[in-house]
């Protein structure tokens, strides 16, 4: 927020957290208005994901890069336990809502965006990792493409 020529904005649903309070699937920004969206651990906890990528994807500009972090299994296919309890047991927490696999970068194509995986995280060392909650697969650059024609 400090940098010269950035103008920086944070929210969140919860009153007080962030500079603004708003829903992250109904963005109150216009089309196009973002060249860097940071979406960190947030998809995860949504009951259902694809508005928030693709508001995501409406306000960020032709070119801009969306930081979109969650775990990722390789391996399996994204898994939504569907009770409370199924949730404790293969989390180990309630208000986590899916752990993402093989299938997450095609939730995010399917809104238009072009996906990279960043490989930093898995470079770190274990103990690094753990210290800062990084998941070795879950930095995913989603860049939204050039204007064609």
């Amino acid at each position: 927020a400090s940098l010269p020529n950035v103008e920086y904005v944070s929210g969140d649903l919860r009153e007080g957290v962030g500079q603004l309070q708003f829903d992250i699937g109904d963005l109150p920004f216009d089309d196009e208005s973002f060249d860097l969206i940071c979406c960190c651990h947030v998809l995860m906890m949504l009951p259902d994901d694809a508005p928030a990528i693709r508001e995501m994807f409406r306000v960020l500009r032709p070119s801009g890069i969306a930081i979109i972090e969650n775990p990722v299994a390789p391996g399996q296919r994204t898994l939504e336990p569907e009770t409370a309890e199924e949730r404790r047991r293969a989390f180990d927490d309630t208000t986590v809502l899916r752990l993402y696999g093989d299938d997450y970068r095609s939730r995010l194509s399917r809104a238009g965006f072009v996906v990279e995986e960043d490989a930093y995280v898995a470079s770190l060392p274990l103990a690094k990792r753990e210290r800062m909650e990084l998941y070795s697969g879950e930095v995913i650059l989603s860049l939204k493409p050039e204007r064609t024609g």
